[in-house]
């Protein structure tokens, strides 16, 4: 038979014939947190199943080198379109103009790449380091890297600990706050200067499913905010009155709160704004790539051969040119 992690996270109905974008547990009823999930992975194979579906939990971003970036912006149709009128000025004599007008658009390029490697190399410094945590696997507290959690894993967090380098601790992934209450400062992700507060899951309502844009979203700790301080004094955790203690695990040796992996990796809200910024990094800024630029610039490509077929007749024509 199946355990409560297998039957929710990794059902046969993950594995039928089609391809699809990975589904994530975000959306499940409040009364499988509670009953299925809020023990962890029991066992290596659920947690080795997960990790082979969903993979590490890592944001990588990787910097390529300066003319790996430069090569694709001299390609560009528009700035052919210009090298191709330096030519066509350069056979009209016209040398010192067209070299300085190469000249000109080489460093306009050159700049204009060494701008995005200098984006990309700020983005990735914003990436942090992975850590040891608290997770509650195989029906014990163990310790993990950061970057071997998958979702369905049940971890502790406590501000008293230090991450690497000696900052503050980061959220390593999306979590569901399971028990106690925490202050997270999320102005990395929303600009927000004032920390926000952070309460456990309302399980009174088990037959809702789990909003964590709405609804529920004051008990999602988003990967990538910084955990200012936590609370798990029992008498004010909401969640301790609403779960039996039989469903949860026992409490933490750091005694942190106690919080359910939804997303890892480029799928969770900080890793999304990763993977658009770097996206939009990668885009040539000119435009070229639109329809209506690749109309516009076969347009001045046939005004500029026409223009050149007659320039060139008339030279042929005027017997004091130099041929």
């Amino acid at each position: 038979s199946s355990t409560g992690e297998e039957a929710y996270l990794l059902s046969d109905r993950h594995y039928d014939t089609l391809f699809h974008r990975l589904r994530y547990p975000i959306h499940l009823l409040i009364s499988t947190y509670r009953d299925k999930l809020s023990k962890g992975h029991s066992s290596l194979e659920t947690a080795m199943r997960s990790h082979h579906v969903y993979g590490s939990n890592t944001t990588n971003v990787q910097l390529p080198s300066f003319f790996e970036l430069l090569g694709p912006q001299l390609l560009a149709p528009f700035f052919l379109f210009q090298l191709f009128c330096v030519v066509l000025w350069s056979l009209d004599e016209y040398w010192y103009y067209a070299l300085f007008t190469l000249f000109a658009l080489l460093l306009f390029e050159s700049t204009v790449a060494f701008n995005r490697l200098k984006n990309l190399e700020r983005l990735r410094g914003t990436l942090r380091h992975d850590y040891h945590i608290l997770s509650h696997r195989y029906g014990k507290w163990i310790y993990l890297q950061t970057n071997e959690l998958v979702p369905g894993d049940v971890v502790s967090l406590s501000s008293t600990i230090l991450s690497h380098g000696g900052e503050k601790l980061h959220v390593p992934a999306d979590l569901l706050l399971l028990r106690g209450s925490a202050v997270v400062d999320e102005a990395l992700l929303t600009g927000e200067s004032i920390p926000q507060r952070k309460n456990a899951l309302d399980m009174s309502s088990s037959s809702d499913c789990l909003d964590i844009i709405q609804d529920h979203k004051q008990s999602i700790l988003f990967a990538g905010t910084t955990l200012e301080s936590q609370d798990t004094d029992p008498e004010k955790d909401s969640y301790s009155t609403k779960i039996e203690s039989s469903t949860m695990p026992p409490s933490p040796p750091n005694d942190g709160i106690v919080c359910l992996v939804l997303k890892t990796g480029f799928e969770t809200t900080k890793g999304s704004l990763l993977r658009t910024m770097t996206h939009s990094s990668k885009k040539s800024t000119d435009g070229v790539h639109t329809q209506d630029t690749f109309i516009f610039v076969t347009i001045l490509l046939v005004c500029a051969v026409l223009s050149a077929i007659s320039v060139l007749r008339q030279g042929l024509e005027d017997e004091t040119r130099n041929r």
